[in-house]
């Protein structure tokens, strides 16, 4: 069986590309500030789309441990290419086995696990980005 873990994977630069192309690192910036805005863009999305109430996501705030991270602990410094074309290939690779999966068109699921009808976990599509 699978466990449900929805996560995110991103190559994120620690400065600003201006638009002359040069780039500037901002060594200092405050990355404990991602993880919250990371927070309150899910929450905006699950609200939005009705899987939770404002009850929910106030009492998810104030959870010591809510789920929500950001981990800055891979760094690749500039120019090593060899290094960004691991992150990137290991970023890239497909979440799920599409072997495993099956389709259930009648409830516009998309439905991984064992490969019989029935089995395995549903997940609801929401079709917009974050």
């Amino acid at each position: 069986m699978m466990n449900f873990n929805p996560h995110v994977h991103s190559v994120v630069p620690e400065g600003v590309f201006l638009q002359t192309g040069e780039f500037v690192g901002l060594p200092d910036a405050p990355m404990h500030r991602a993880e919250e805005l990371w927070r309150e863009r899910v929450f905006a999305l699950l609200l939005d789309e009705h899987k939770i109430d404002e009850a929910t996501a106030g009492s998810m705030r104030t959870w010591p441990h809510s789920g929500f991270s950001v981990d800055f602990s891979v760094r690749i410094e500039a120019h090593d290419q060899a290094a960004m074309s691991r992150l990137v290939g290991y970023i890239s690779h497909c979440p799920i086995s599409l072997a495993r999966m099956i389709t259930r068109p009648l409830r516009a699921r998309l439905c991984t696990g064992p490969r019989m009808p029935g089995a395995g976990h549903s997940l609801s599509p929401v079709n917009r980005p974050l």
